[in-house]
């Protein structure tokens, strides 16, 4: 599951995009954070590698100078129809980094995740992620693919 969630907790995006910017303008309503939920329980394997990939769909012009961290969200209880950004889950530990300049539309990127994947499949087996902007600018943005559009969606790779 993902969503996008915005500043207003008026909105939620299941429209094919994942979001993250932080404009500096949280009355404008251009604060955006995606959540991830992926359930792990049918793994059984013993795990040796975990990725997560995402595909950038669009990016800001300003993208360069961008830095995105990956949360983990211990509290598995949102939905992903329900989450807003009054409610929406809290991230505690960085357990991923992105650089905007590693940012092109249409490349894959992958963000090693083997620690917290390990933690979560002996734990209750959902592993829930929040991507933020750790830089503000209203250029300094980037929309992943979802799940609904298809190829482009979010994937935890486990091997």
């Amino acid at each position: 599951a993902g969503t996008t969630i915005n500043v207003n907790g008026s909105g939620i995006v299941t429209d094919g995009i994942l979001m993250s910017k932080d404009d500096g303008n949280p009355s404008g309503n251009y604060l955006r954070q995606a959540c991830l939920r992926f359930y792990l329980s049918s793994y059984t394997r013993s795990l040796g590698e975990a990725e997560l990939v995402l595909t950038p769909v669009a990016v800001g012009t300003d993208i360069v100078s961008s830095t995105f961290q990956v949360l983990l969200v211990s509290d598995d209880t949102w939905t992903e129809t329900g989450v807003t950004w009054n409610n929406r889950p809290a991230g505690s530990t960085v357990v991923g980094t992105i650089s905007g300049s590693a940012l092109t539309v249409g490349q894959p990127i992958l963000v090693n995740l083997n620690a917290v994947t390990a933690q979560e499949l002996a734990g209750d087996g959902k592993l829930s992620l929040v991507i933020v902007s750790t830089v503000t600018g209203a250029q300094r943005f980037v929309q992943f693919g979802s799940r609904e559009s298809g190829a482009n969606g979010p994937l935890l790779r486990l091997q």
